[in-house]
């Protein structure tokens, strides 16, 4: 088995040597570099694991999700008011899981 570290960096140079094999010397594609594999795989994880580019809404959507799935979450956002009689600050931010 290989070690999750060593593998991303094996898989990187398994798709530039498919490409290379692919595209003649002719085609820019022939000469793409580990940092530009790099980039794009991590652009696509980027894409497939952020659910909003602002944080703000993207804890929200995440905390939606859970409590969707039937987890107890409280969350309280800074812009949330604060309970009547809680004590807590009307700009806290609160997340429990």
């Amino acid at each position: 088995m290989i070690p999750s570290v060593i593998a991303p960096d094996l898989i990187d140079c398994l798709q530039i040597n498919k490409l290379r094999i692919r595209f003649s010397e002719d085609k820019r594609d022939h000469y793409i570099t580990k940092g530009e594999v790099y980039r794009i795989r991590k652009d696509v994880e980027r894409a497939n694991i952020q659910l909003d580019p602002n944080d703000a809404q993207l804890t929200r959507n995440w905390v939606n999700t859970l409590q969707s799935e039937g987890e107890f979450v409280y969350y309280k956002d800074k812009r949330d008011p604060s309970q009547e009689g809680s004590g807590l600050a009307s700009d806290l931010f609160i997340l429990c899981l």
